[in-house]
């Protein structure tokens, strides 16, 4: 123990006093003296007989045995499974992860690329038979969505220059798709200014904005076109152009902001999660108007032209418009008919809608998938390990998986925004699989659903693949709730109803109650008449059932920095035999001789 001895002064300086007897090490406690307390020295029959009590020293080590080890049974293990250069499979080897979060506003690619550097720096300190194994690796995550993203950006603004140069001729194309750039160019730097990072939702939100944006500068080039096609000189027709549809303009731009505005103003946490959707769509398209108001009439100017073939001429005099204007005339002259079919086709599209998949958050990319495994409540956490094992080995034969990782008694460190680790559970576990092709998984799941059904009947095994949203273990919940004075027992029976409808409809995969299964428990009938004459009370009693098998801190052990609990308990052949708990003694307190459980209690049953 660390004990506060004073301090002294010396010519002229201050020494702390430091008594030697701290304990270095478990032997150091075996070899500890104990000597009876004082009122077992009273009562003692050596005292009364005059005989010195202390001329035999007994030592911990005497009555006990002193032994280092870990908690006893762990709350969390871990443990990672993997391939070797060579090819050879490890399985089951112990491993203590490492979360490492950058601080907000930081480059996660960055931080990613100096930690790597750091780790390959200390690796070769490492002692024989300790390695290191990539669980998650956020910034190569977000490295390969931002390349991603390069790619489709690069795609949509091909696709579009090319659309709009096909139409519209090489000029238009120049002024919408320079228009286009400086969008995104200043996009980017009012997302700067407010502090919005590049991440997938807000470089999803220019993909999405990235064909409106184009909008209200094809407006305005194709409005000046037609003034000069009329005769008026290119500066008015550019100046007009801008200047009518203005408001027009703007008003339907932010209709189409506000259209995204339900997503971040959600309550739940897709609100959270997709704010700068809206943020970002509002961002570029506003800046597309200013742009369009601003840049485009400039530009049209020094790029448009009317030939004087066009100019004075109807610009809806063509053969297209001919052709749309007699469709447009007949469809009014029948319009009976016109708005029958529309009414037709709007009901048509209202039934398709039915078989489309409603899905606002699609399956992530990532190669990695989660299996949860929920045994029995009450359940030790070693044999979770034990059976969790098995499906490890079972995923490691096969070819299409690079590592497994296991984490029992609770969930792994929340290094994926959307998946919410489950709370610290003796009866939990959950394995993360990172697979080498993402395309593989549901083929994966397809395989390892009946395998896990067979292999244990007794636990819920859900299979999950990480969402690009917020998701949830569970796809949906019901709520069942009672009275104030309601018994548990009647509630835990009418869910159980609703888990019985769930589990008879076939596409049910997996359902349960958040109570889970009740679990028993080791009842001492205390007998508070036999108790009082003994002199045993029930605090007592759970004194020496804590001792014998969870152990009771009797001190603490320093070593260099840490504080470590000294347990005192029974050893494990009698911690593990419930059938001698009748006979644990019991020591009253203030008393020296110690009562069997079994004088103070009716019976030793469970519940």
């Amino acid at each position: 123990m660390v004990v506060d001895a004073g301090s002294v002064d010396l010519q002229g300086k201050r020494f702390p006093i430091a008594p030697t007897g701290s304990f270095r090490s478990a032997e150091d406690i075996a070899d500890l003296v104990i000597r009876p307390s004082l009122i077992d020295s009273l009562q003692s029959e050596q005292t009364r007989r005059g005989i010195n009590s202390g001329a035999n020293l007994i030592r911990v080590g005497d009555i006990g045995r002193v032994r280092s080890g870990y908690r006893d049974p762990p709350a969390q293990l871990m443990f990672v499974n993997s391939r070797t250069p060579s090819g050879e499979t490890l399985v089951g080897l112990p491993a203590i992860g490492i979360s490492i979060t950058n601080v907000p506003g930081a480059n996660v690619v960055e931080v990613g690329q100096r930690i790597r550097e750091k780790l390959d720096e200390i690796a070769p300190f490492f002692p024989i038979g300790v390695d290191m194994h990539v669980v998650h690796w956020q910034g190569a995550v977000v490295d390969e969505a931002v390349r991603g993203f390069l790619i489709s950006f690069a795609q949509a603004l091909g696709i579009v220059l090319v659309v709009l140069a096909i139409a519209m001729g090489w000029r238009m194309d120049v002024i919408v798709g320079s228009a286009l750039i400086v969008t995104v160019l200043g996009t980017f730097i009012v997302m700067s200014i407010l502090d919005i990072d590049l991440h997938r939702i807000s470089l999803g939100a220019l993909v999405i904005a990235l064909g409106m944006m184009v909008d209200n500068s094809i407006v305005v080039a194709e409005g000046a076109v037609v003034r000069m096609q009329e005769g008026k000189s290119r500066i008015q027709a550019a100046v007009e152009a801008a200047t009518k549809p203005a408001f027009p303009l703007l008003a339907a731009t932010i209709i189409a902001v506000m259209a995204f505005f339900p997503i971040s103003g959600s309550p739940e946490s897709t609100g959270e999660y997709c704010v700068a959707l809206f943020q970002v769509v509002g961002i570029s398209l506003l800046i597309s108007w200013v742009v369009s108001l601003t840049l485009t009439p400039v530009q049209c100017v020094d790029l448009l032209k009317a030939s004087k073939a066009e100019a004075g001429a109807d610009p809806y005099g063509g053969r297209f418009y001919t052709k749309f204007r007699g469709l447009v005339t007949g469809a009014i002259r029948f319009r009976v008919m016109t708005l029958s079919s529309m009414g037709g086709l709007l009901a048509m599209g209202i039934v398709g809608f039915g078989f489309v998949d409603e899905l606002f958050f699609p399956a992530s990319s990532m190669n990695k998938f989660m299996v949860d495994y929920f045994a029995p409540e009450g359940t030790r956490i070693q044999d979770v390990q034990t059976d969790l094992r098995k499906l490890e080995e079972k995923l490691m034969e096969d070819e299409r998986v690079e590592n497994v990782t296991a984490f029992i008694g609770s969930g792994p460190p929340r290094f994926y925004l959307p998946v919410e680790p489950e709370e610290s559970n003796q009866a939990y576990g959950q394995l993360i699989v990172n697979v080498r092709d993402f395309r593989e998984i549901p083929d994966l799941f397809a395989e390892l659903d009946p395998w896990v059904d067979s292999e244990f009947p007794d636990a819920l095994v859900p299979l999950r693949q990480y969402g690009v949203g917020p998701g949830n273990t569970w796809k949906f919940e019901i709520r069942l709730s009672g009275p104030a004075v309601a018994d548990p027992a009647v509630l835990r029976d009418e869910a159980q109803k609703f888990v019985d409808i769930l589990k008879a409809n076939p596409i049910t995969d997996v359902a349960r109650t958040n109570w889970m299964q009740r679990i028993q428990k080791v009842v001492p009938e205390y007998n508070t008449e036999r108790g009082r004459w003994s002199a045993v009370t029930r605090e007592d009693i759970a004194k020496a059932t804590k001792r014998a098998y969870d152990g009771r801190q009797v001190g603490l052990f320093r070593l260099r920095d840490d504080q470590i609990p000294i347990l005192l308990r029974y050893e494990e052949e009698e911690r593990i035999n419930l059938s001698g708990m009748p006979l644990l003694q019991v020591q009253p307190s203030f008393a020296t001789s110690a009562v069997p459980l079994a004088q103070v209690t009716d019976t030793v049953d469970t519940d």
